[in-house]
């Protein structure tokens, strides 16, 4: 039996792993000593022979099963033992790298069932939740984190993070700054402390905020946060009455009101006239009654344009209304699933209510775009070819500030966004219209 090799140690793995450990186990070994890394190294190319040898046989149950009794005198056992808490504990982290949420919650979970006090599990518990936006879930892993250790400035953060976006501005505001009183060098804290501040109006504390997180984060050599943070700062007014918002906060917590529509509607020439200024304070403003449901109200009222644009023709053609509106409906619904996607691939830290708001304030310059260019189809190609680049660069305008101010994008992946974003919403458009 000792002249057969020991396939399991070849791969470092024990006798009870599982088939997913071996195939792991397999592509980390491959691609340490695989001939094409190493073309001089010959105990490389040995070492390869090896690994891939121990593979196929360890991969195939048959093959595996007469392995081990040769090798052994006896099979392996088919059921693997239960896996240790620091077994869990490495596979949820791994889990967090690959972006496997869901998975990483039940690995923390199970290691959390094995050692209930383990302060690193419900962290890494609560960071997986964090990212999935499980709000309720979040404040819970907080709770338990502050029972365990109530120091750690990490769990304040995401209790503000989570209260953040359940509409809690001045308890988020409380959160953060007992994180920053524990831990004054955490950047994010300060960064998510001025968006509830800007969300309160507290204009002067959000700039002290976000001028002391691009500071942090440069010293952190995490620039593209710094960047984020300078722009949110630059587009800040510099008082309160210089922000000139229609909107009362306390008037548009009704969603079913035509009070709040028209405030909703009165926001329009503000975002028009500056975006870049503009559009974050207006979606804080905007929290009482919904950032998706004006989002959707802003796409109505694009789709409404577009459709009323048909009758602008000379002999208003009701088949053309009807493809109008469609087709800037479709438009609009492919806008919001980009931007989704966008902020997935770009890991923002969004919502699809940011999706909805964003995608809804840049079909207004396009709506606005198709009136006037049947405006001006007499007035010659010139004026025709004008306003339709100015609709259109004005709507990547609107989705560029929306990328970085709303779903918290870098500034290379909201321009590597805006043009799929659009170029996708008009392909839709135009392939709707010319059914």
């Amino acid at each position: 039996m000792s002249s057969i090799p020991d396939y399991y140690h070849v791969l470092g793995l024990s006798r009870h792993a599982t088939r997913a450990e071996i195939k792991q186990a397999f592509r980390r070994l491959a691609r340490q000593f695989h001939p094409d890394l190493n073309p001089q190294d010959g105990a490389a190319a040995a070492r390869f022979r090896q690994i891939a040898m121990a593979y196929d046989i360890l991969s195939d149950p048959q093959r595996r099963s007469r392995y081990d009794e040769e090798r052994f005198g006896s099979v392996s056992s088919s059921e693997p033992p239960e896996p240790t808490y620091q077994a869990l504990y490495v596979q949820g982290q791994e889990n967090l790298v690959q972006r496997e949420y869901q998975k990483a919650i039940a690995n923390f979970s199970r290691a959390i069932a094995l050692q209930p006090d383990s302060l690193d599990a419900y962290l890494g518990r609560c960071q997986a939740n964090d990212a999935l936006q499980a709000d309720r879930a979040v404040l819970d892993d907080c709770y338990q984190l502050l029972r365990l250790n109530p120091q750690l400035a990490q769990a304040y953060l995401y209790q503000g993070r989570a209260r953040s976006r359940l509409g809690y501005s001045k308890g988020a505001c409380e959160a953060f700054t007992q994180a920053i009183s524990l831990d004054a060098d955490l950047a994010q804290a300060y960064y998510e402390r001025a968006q509830a501040e800007i969300s309160l109006q507290d204009l002067q504390g959000a700039r002290q905020d976000l001028q002391k997180a691009s500071e942090l984060f440069r010293q952190q050599q995490s620039w593209s946060r710094a960047q984020q943070a300078e722009r949110v700062l630059n587009g800040l007014p510099r008082t309160v009455a210089a922000w000139r918002s229609p909107l009362n906060q306390k008037h548009i917590t009704n969603r079913n009101t035509i009070g709040s529509i028209g405030l909703v509607i009165r926001a329009i020439p503000q975002l028009l006239s500056s975006p870049n200024h503009n559009f974050l304070p207006l979606f804080a403003h905007f929290q009482g009654c919904g950032w998706g449901w004006v989002g959707v109200l802003y796409g109505l009222i694009a789709i409404l344009g577009a459709t009323l644009s048909s009758h602008l023709y000379p002999t208003g053609d009701p088949i053309t209304a009807w493809k109008l509106g469609l087709a800037a409906a479709s438009g609009y619904g492919v806008a919001v699933i980009a931007s989704a996607i966008a902020r997935q691939l770009a890991k923002g830290e969004g919502s699809w209510q940011g999706d909805c708001f964003v995608a809804g304030v840049a079909a207004l310059p396009l709506a606005a775009t198709v009136l006037l260019t049947r405006l001006a189809l007499g007035l010659g190609s010139a004026v025709w070819i004008g306003v339709a680049v100015w609709g259109l660069s004005y709507s990547a305008l609107m989705l560029y500030s929306g990328c970085i101010q709303i779903n918290r994008m870098s500034e290379s992946s909201a321009l590597q966004s805006v043009p799929w974003i659009l170029g996708a919403s008009l392909l839709v458009v135009t392939l709707v219209t010319l059914q």
